[in-house]
């Protein structure tokens, strides 16, 4: 990461954050424990799950041994944060491959769902079974429209330009105080018999001043937005690598959480976004700046096309420089006037660069690659 803000100071009684200094290259690792999260219909909206610890019984060591490198272990957040964004609610398949692939559990099939412990047939369930045992039945509508809402809200996010992100963070930081106050002022005069104030809804005003879309729930908006989602924090070490590298790991709670971290990564340090791809209508994980294309296929095909039509402009133009008279002919460089005609007949749209029409003007006239006319 380019940059990151570092400072702690505190004693017994007191924390004093302070600005100390701004550090480059440091890296911000994203760190969930790698055991299976569970997510069920009563508590996800609260915590997004819960992790638990295993109790592993011997027999079932080594296979668990195994999942965990499989599943649990490498997962990548971007990318299960790509297939969230894209993923068809509709298709229960495909939902019960996202969760298990970012380690949730289904409370529906645990043994002792209230246990902090998964037993040795959760254990065989999990094991044996495809998706973490995940089956068409434990989908249910509440989590379906858990996953639709930070869905939508991922989605949002990653579209905004880094200064609307930065004023949507504002904005959720007074969202909160704002609720409270109208729910107190409005309490306040039920109680006393008073008249109730008209007071600005805070809901309107958040989506006002952030332009959320009306089908985002303002709230989980709000969470994402000062936290991670489910949490407005998460807790933070910093150390070295045996190079002496520097960085800082985030310690998330659940699959959730570090999804919603790596939007805040993102956004304020290496400014990826979720782009439509400039040659078909998918969207796509904007790695760099420069990307454009959701696919190198989709790449090679708007190049190839593009060069096709500046291969078609130069075909014309250097036409009209066959038309010229012998002398107005020798008063200009043939490649420059056929750069500059290409640049005023496309109105600055295309620029031909007269080492490039030299030289595709050659191919053209060999019959070489990209070119077949014969050309005197």
């Amino acid at each position: 990461m380019s940059w990151l803000y570092a400072s702690q100071q505190c004693d017994m009684r007191t924390h004093a954050f302070r600005f100390m200094l701004t550090l480059p290259n440091v890296r911000v690792l994203v760190s969930v424990a790698a055991w299976p999260t569970v997510l069920g219909d009563g508590y996800q909206d609260f915590f997004g799950g819960r992790p638990l610890m295993p109790w592993i019984p011997d027999e079932l060591k080594k296979a668990f041994e195994q999942l965990v490198r499989e599943r649990f272990v490498n997962r990548d957040w971007r990318k299960l944060r790509k297939s969230l964004i894209k993923l068809d609610l509709e298709d229960t398949n495909a939902v019960c491959e996202w969760l298990s692939d970012a380690g949730y559990l289904a409370g529906a099939m645990l043994e002792q769902p209230n246990s902090v412990v998964l037993s040795a047939q959760d254990m065989r369930k999990m094991i044996s079974t495809n998706n973490l045992g995940w089956i068409a039945q434990y989908v249910t509508p509440q989590i379906r429209d858990w996953i639709g809402k930070y869905q939508r809200v991922f989605a949002w996010l990653l579209t905004i330009e880094h200064k609307a992100f930065r004023r949507a963070i504002s904005a959720a930081r007074e969202f909160v105080p704002a609720e409270h106050e109208t729910a107190w002022a409005k309490g306040r005069a039920i109680a006393t018999g008073g008249r109730i104030p008209e007071l600005k809804d805070p809901v309107v005003v958040f989506r006002k001043v952030t332009q959320a879309p009306a089908d985002l729930d303002p709230h989980i908006l709000e969470r994402c937005l000062r936290g991670t989602g489910i949490m407005p924090y998460v807790q933070g070490r910093f150390l070295w690598d045996h190079d002496g590298s520097p960085a800082v790991i985030v310690d998330a709670e659940t699959p959730i959480e570090a999804i919603c971290l790596s939007i805040h990564i993102d956004q304020n340090f290496s400014l990826r976004r979720w782009v439509r791809c400039a040659r078909c209508p998918e969207w796509f994980d904007q790695i760099r700046g420069r990307d454009r294309f959701c696919s190198a296929k989709c790449r090679n095909y708007f190049t190839t096309r593009e060069r096709r039509k500046k291969v078609k402009l130069l075909i014309q133009v250097e036409q009209e420089w066959e038309a010229l008279s012998p002398a107005k002919k020798r008063r200009h460089n043939q490649w420059e006037w056929i750069a500059a005609s290409a640049k005023r007949k496309t109105k600055g749209k295309v620029e031909l660069e007269p080492s490039w029409v030299e030289r595709e003007l050659a191919k053209i006239r060999t019959g070489g690659k990209h070119g077949s006319r014969k050309t005197r």
